[in-house]
């Protein structure tokens, strides 16, 4: 089987074109994410597969959640700074909850990871049919829940105070059918308690790149709360 799309790149990489989506350069969507000329001291890699244990098959959709979204310190007691390392637990398994079911989790599911997830069965819709037709297992409802994920870096971003802050992921999908994708950039923001793929920033930006490639008008719907930050630093791009 031809290797999937990647959902986005990172512009670090060596830029092969996997094909369709996945040679998309999102370098001009990330901001400051990919400047580490200048690391602060304390910066540190977070790589970590999640699942840690994968059977061969899909999980049953109807089993037990992965982990229990749990209401972790909020923002303003964690915040350090821009670019340091997220190194609370609670933070961190929730960061790597959402990230997983948000891209191969159930619609329940994905609608509980990523923000404003209940406007999104249409989009759920299509790309599950363009994982049918274009046989991507990222996106096929039979074939993405067998992905894991592995985690190369979890900081935070934005500031320089806290309330502007947001944690910014880089990661692989880890299919066991192909390699793993080239890295993939995401943002996460919390809302009541809960951290969260941000709409605006990530998820949609992968949609709008994903359905013009295969030609759909399919889009998320504009933003209800465009007051919630997303951004990773002052002045950053990529917005839906």
């Amino acid at each position: 089987m031809k290797p999937p799309d990647s959902i986005s790149t990172d512009a670090g990489t060596d830029g092969q074109d996997q094909g369709g989506a996945a040679a998309h350069d999102h370098s001009h969507e990330t901001g400051a994410y990919h400047s580490h000329a200048a690391e602060p001291v304390g910066l540190t890699a977070t790589t970590l597969r999640y699942p840690p244990d994968r059977d061969a098959e899909a999980p049953d959709p109807s089993g037990p959640p992965l982990e229990e979204a749990g209401r972790c310190p909020p923002i303003e007691d964690l915040w350090i700074a821009d670019g340091y390392a997220v190194e609370d637990p609670c933070t961190l398994a929730e960061v790597r909850r959402s990230v997983h079911l948000a891209y191969t989790g159930t619609d329940e599911q994905r609608r509980g990871a990523i923000r404003n997830g209940p406007l999104l069965d249409e989009v759920f819709d299509a790309l599950d049919d363009f994982g049918r037709t274009h046989d991507a297992a990222l996106y096929h409802p039979e074939q993405r829940g067998r992905s894991g994920v592995i985690f190369e870096e979890i900081v935070w971003r934005g500031g320089p105070d806290a309330d502007r802050g947001v944690i910014a992921v880089r990661y692989r999908l880890d299919h066991p059918d192909f390699s793993p994708t080239n890295p993939i950039l995401d943002t996460l923001v919390q809302v009541d308690g809960e951290w969260k793929v941000s709409y605006r920033r990530s998820y949609c930006v992968k949609v709008l790149v994903i359905m013009e490639h295969v030609g759909s008008d399919v889009r998320c719907p504009r933003d209800p709360n465009p007051e919630v930050n997303e951004d990773e630093a002052p002045e950053s791009t990529g917005r839906y």
